[in-house]
């Protein structure tokens, strides 16, 4: 008999995505704000730093945010893609909401990347800068738009194309009540996935190369065709091969539908395993023919690359895959009672969770703030920020490890007293909830929940 009293609402992904963008947040400051990207932290490690070994290690490894937010955004979407199918829409009404998403993601990205974005370098002018207004205001240049920005990539251009490579998935494999039968859907998807990985380890090489050229054209053409495929294949956040975990989470989307007395744990936790177990030998095996074959040091060769690489998109996703399959097991199948405490004992990172678009989109300003002023105040290059950053000037800060903790301590307080300030205001003026309202007004059926965001923070009353 169904539990009445149970949250129709996916505790364990508010926990799981609440769990990913603290990740982000950290591995972002920790990496970007103090050597500017992951392959300057890499060379830092490797010949100035070893004591950052076991901090930046578990990071680099287990740190795809990227693919771990479109794993937990396909759950999502394929479980309630299914409940709207089962209310009796249509296969075009139940896909519409990710392509008002899909609008919705791209339009916040180019209000990030024009006026939040922070300093970077300019694809089409080395030794150049590229910024929105925001980053050139703050570095003296200005209160003006970069070209450059017009064709940068973020995760959530990436999020935008996931969103449509999702609603085309479904519409098809969904449709004629397909979505009932979740043993085949699995295997589909599966295969889906290993196509998807196998696209990406043809295409990504050609994919960089063309926009490696196209960069040299510097047109409107050029450029519109050079975010379009950093977007999808030729970046660090691509498409491919990360559409493959949004295959993955269709799939652990349908086994919680269909159990949704929460009964059957050991069907998903035995599929979880076993593509875990998979996925990290292949990733295992990849790396280790990368090292044999790359020419260079194994530090070099298994974390410096552009585009993203399968064999690490592999080997993160069993990874995470395991870790997905503990989170069903302690919070998703949970019984109500200790449900109740787990909600109660997680509420703040839930409430990070569910405030993942309004983390993401003021990361970028906030961590260049505190790392122009980190590096001003403790650096002593004779080349100043943000000129240092472009061409990766080393200076104190960077190998100061009281400089970093404290710089680490004050951005990650910051983050979490603006959590704690939207949870006192109940999430009004944050990304999600313009977002949702925006969102509803073209969902007349099937309107999201978050337009409530804290009653959801707030799923059980069991007193």
């Amino acid at each position: 008999m169904s539990e009445p009293n149970r949250p129709s609402r996916l505790i364990s992904i508010d926990i799981m995505k609440g769990i990913g963008i603290i990740g982000m947040l950290f591995s972002h400051a920790f990496f970007k704000g103090v050597w500017f990207s992951e392959g300057n932290a890499a060379v830092v490690v490797g010949e100035h730093a070893p004591w950052v070994i076991p901090f930046a290690l578990p990071l680099i490894i287990v740190g795809t945010w990227p693919g771990f937010f479109i794993l937990m955004t396909g759950i999502l979407n394929s479980y309630l893609t299914a409940k709207r199918l089962e209310k009796g829409r249509t296969i075009r009404q139940a896909v519409s909401p990710m392509y008002v998403n899909a609008v919705l993601f791209l339009l916040i990205h180019v209000f990030m990347v024009t006026v939040l974005h922070d300093y970077r370098p300019d694809l089409h002018h080395p030794g150049q800068g590229s910024a929105g207004l925001f980053g050139n205001l703050v570095t003296g240049n200005g209160l003006k738009i970069s070209s450059g920005q017009w064709y940068i990539h973020t995760m959530l251009s990436m999020l935008a194309f996931a969103e449509i490579y999702f609603a085309l998935s479904m519409t098809y494999f969904f449709r004629k009540d397909k979505w009932k039968n979740r043993q085949s859907l699995t295997k589909i998807l599966l295969i889906q996935a290993v196509l998807v990985l196998v696209l990406s380890a043809v295409i990504s090489g050609p994919s960089y190369n063309l926009v490696t050229r196209l960069v040299e054209v510097n047109t409107l053409p050029a450029n519109v065709a050079i975010f379009i495929l950093q977007s999808l294949s030729a970046s660090q956040l691509d498409l491919f091969p990360l559409a493959a975990y949004g295959s993955i989470g269709m799939i652990v989307g349908l086994f919680l539908f269909h159990d949704r007395e929460r009964k059957d744990l050991d069907s998903l936790r035995g599929f979880l395993n076993r593509t875990g177990t998979v996925a990290l030998l292949t990733g295992v095996l990849l790396i280790v023919i990368r090292v044999l074959t790359a020419g260079t040091g194994p530090v070099d060769a298994i974390f410096i690359y552009e585009p993203y690489p399968v064999h690490l998109a592999v080997f993160n996703m069993g990874l995470i895959l395991f870790v997905l399959s503990f989170a069903m097991k302690r919070f998703e199948y949970a019984p109500l009672e200790r449900l109740q405490r787990i909600c109660d004992r997680t509420l703040f990172i839930r409430a990070a969770g569910m405030l993942t678009l309004t983390l993401y989109v003021l990361e970028f300003p906030v961590r260049f703030v505190l790392s122009y002023a980190a590096h001003g105040l403790f650096g002593e290059s004779s080349v100043p920020f943000p000129e240092s950053f472009l061409t990766f000037q080393f200076d104190s800060f960077m190998l100061n490890p009281g400089a970093i903790a404290l710089f680490m301590v004050v951005i990650m307080s910051l983050w979490l007293l603006l959590i704690a300030l939207l949870i006192r205001t109940g999430f009004v003026g944050s990304f999600e909830w313009i977002f949702v309202r925006i969102a509803n007004r073209f969902r007349p059926l099937d309107k999201s929940e978050k337009a409530h965001m804290s009653r959801i923070l707030y799923p059980l009353n069991l007193s």
